[in-house]
């Protein structure tokens, strides 16, 4: 009786490997590696469709999160992408590409900005000073002397 259920166990434990869904994640590897092919030939709606796919198969990926974000900037999303970005670091706080790349899109959400509020909303852009002396800020604050 006792081989019996080993070997149950062990079938049903190949069966769940094979289908993708298994003890070790296998599922999860084929969308990893669909999601990236998908990148790279620049379907990123794709990518983003499997890239989720992964994610419910390895919730705490960081790795995945990092790459849906990388989709969600190759489409222009950047506020999607802070939002992977930043789930990443909730799990793995010292991850130093996740802060990073969401760095990064904070950066391309700031210029995105800047470039929507430029001279056509009726803001005049300031011109820099044109005084020969340097600005305060550049100043040092302790003499040499």
């Amino acid at each position: 009786m006792r081989m019996v259920l080993s070997i149950a166990l062990s079938l049903f434990l190949v069966g769940q490997i094979f289908a993708g869904t298994g003890v070790a994640g296998e599922g999860s590897v084929l969308h990893k590696d669909v999601a990236q092919d998908y990148y790279k030939k620049g379907q990123y709606d794709d990518a983003v469709n499997e890239y989720k796919q992964w994610l419910k198969k390895n919730p705490f990926d960081p790795e995945a999160f990092l790459e849906l974000g990388q989709s969600y900037v190759a489409k222009g999303l950047y506020k999607e992408a802070v939002e992977e970005y930043k789930q990443a670091l909730k799990f793995y706080p010292d991850y130093p590409e996740a802060h990073l790349k969401c760095a990064d899109a904070y950066f391309a959400l700031r210029q995105r900005a800047a470039r929507l509020v430029g001279p056509q909303s009726g803001r005049k852009a300031t011109p820099p000073r044109q005084s020969g002396r340097t600005q305060p800020w550049l100043r040092p604050t302790t003499s040499w002397q």
